[in-house]
C-alpha cells in the first residue's frame, strides 16, 4: 500500500513539473521591445499590462512593460500593409487594436527602430558595432533607443 501511494504522489509531482514546462510563457520581442516582461496576469505588475504583446502564450500572459507602446511611441503610424510604408517598414504587434493587415509602419534606418527619446537628443538609434558615429564626431548614448533591442544605441552630436 505504502509503495503505490509512493508511485501515486511522484505520478503527481512528475506531472505537475511537465504541465509547468508545457506552459512556460515566451518572452516575446514586441513585449521585450517596450522594456516588458510576458508574465501571467495573476502575477505582480509594478507597471502596467499591455495587451497584444504576447502572442506566444496564453490569453492569462501579457506584457508588463512600463507604459504601453503604441506605434506612435516609435514614430510611426498604422497603416494598411498594402498601402506600403514609405518612411522605413513595417513592424508587428504595435498596432494591438488595429484588425488584421494593419501595421506599424515606423521610421527604421538600416532595420533599426528611431525611438523618441534618442530624436528628442538629436540623434540616431544605430548598432554600436558601427565606426559611424565616432567618425562622424558623435558619441553613444545609453537608454534613448529601448525599442531597438541590444547593441543599439543613440548616436549624439555626429549629425548636428
Amino acid at each position: 500500500m505504502a509503495r503505490s501511494a509512493f508511485i501515486v504522489l511522484l505520478l503527481i509531482a512528475f506531472f505537475a513539473v511537465l504541465a509547468d514546462r508545457v506552459s512556460a510563457i515566451v518572452q516575446d520581442p514586441p513585449c521585450k521591445a517596450i522594456g516588458g516582461t510576458c508574465q501571467k496576469t495573476t502575477s505582480s505588475c509594478k507597471y502596467n499590462y499591455a495587451s497584444g504583446y504576447c502572442k506566444s502564450s496564453g490569453s492569462d500572459v501579457k506584457c508588463c512593460a512600463p507604459s504601453e507602446a503604441t506605434c506612435t511611441n516609435v514614430f510611426g503610424t498604422c497603416e494598411k500593409v498594402g498601402k506600403g510604408c514609405s518612411i522605413g517598414g513595417f513592424l508587428d504587434d504595435f498596432c494591438p487594436n488595429f484588425p488584421d493587415g494593419v501595421k506599424c509602419c515606423a521610421a527604421l534606418r538600416d532595420g533599426v527602430i528611431q525611438d523618441y527619446s534618442c530624436y528628442n537628443a538629436n540623434g540616431i538609434c544605430m548598432k554600436t558595432s558601427s565606426n559611424l558615429c565616432s567618425s562622424l564626431g558623435g558619441k553613444f548614448k545609453s537608454d534613448l533607443c529601448k525599442s531597438s533591442g541590444n547593441g543599439i544605441k543613440c548616436c549624439v552630436g555626429a549629425f548636428e
